[in-house]
């Protein structure tokens, strides 16, 4: 009973917030877009600070 239960809450402990894995796969889709050159440096900055502040919004 115990290791169910300490298995259990390890299992929760691993989980993520739908907020940030959305936000995981919004970077990695901006990263992969920059490197096959779909997007510049300048859109790839802007972007990434657009990221970044809507982390900060959800943080607080």
């Amino acid at each position: 009973m115990l290791g169910v239960l300490g298995g259990g809450l390890y299992w929760l402990g691993k989980q993520k917030s739908p907020q940030s894995t959305t936000d995981d796969s919004a970077r990695k889709t901006l990263q992969n877009r920059y490197a096959r050159d779909e997007i510049d440096e300048e859109e790839y900055r802007r972007r990434r600070e657009r990221l970044d502040a809507t982390d900060e919004d959800f943080s607080n």
